[in-house]
């Protein structure tokens, strides 16, 4: 959790429009309980952080965090007091903290969020010469029972117009089949929309599609 602290390890070589999201000096100790619960005690200085910053750092510190196997779930403290809201807006913090609470929460046009469910897909984003995926967890209506196949959907559907981000699916990606999953793969049969190219001689498709 150190790279997250601004003036940390990682600060001086962070891509543009990259920052740290925890306030500088702030220290964390980490315990990882036997059932998978990660306590991550924060310092005092955990609480100099600006009001818009709030969810950004619940969800930074949740998915860094559970990116171990060993970790399913997570819990904030501040000198040993756990943390039922965050301290500066008042943010709730649910009892146990996990990927299932999403990140970059992309919620426009979902008038009833008890009518849906969370899924992550990750959206391509560009600085300089490089480029990176960023995860962006959107609310999929409940009748939809198939993930991957919401999955497939939002890549095309693409990310939000103000988010700044790229999908390299175009719209017209369907699947023309149900995803065939056997010994931990799955199978995609797409329609010919997947291909970056229109050329019969020279379809291909993208490696940003493929990633």
């Amino acid at each position: 959790l150190e790279y997250l602290v601004q003036g940390g390890p990682v600060s001086e070589i962070l891509p543009n429009g990259f920052r740290a999201v925890l306030p500088a000096d702030t220290t964390v100790n980490v315990d990882i309980k036997k059932d998978g619960t990660a306590i991550a005690d924060f310092s005092n200085e955990f609480k100099n952080y600006k009001k818009e910053d709030e969810q950004k750092i619940v969800q930074s510190v949740t998915w860094t965090l559970t990116q171990f196997s060993s970790i399913d779930k997570v819990k904030l403290r501040i000198n040993g007091h756990e943390l039922k809201e965050m301290p500066v807006g008042g943010t709730p913090i649910s009892d146990d903290l996990s990927r299932k609470d999403g990140i970059n929460l992309e919620t426009a046009g979902v008038n009833d969020l008890t009518a849906t469910h969370p899924l992550t897909v990750y959206y391509l984003a560009e600085n300089e010469d490089s480029e990176y995926y960023v995860p962006v967890t959107k609310r999929i209506d409940n009748s939809e029972k198939d993930d991957i196949t919401a999955a497939i959907n939002e890549l095309a559907k693409g990310p939000s117009k103000v988010s700044g981000l790229l999908t390299d699916f175009s719209e017209d990606v369907k699947l023309v089949s149900k995803p065939k999953i056997k010994d931990g793969r799955v199978t995609l049969d797409f329609n010919q929309s997947i291909f970056g190219s229109a050329d019969e001689k020279t379809k291909m498709i993208s490696s940003e599609v493929l990633n």
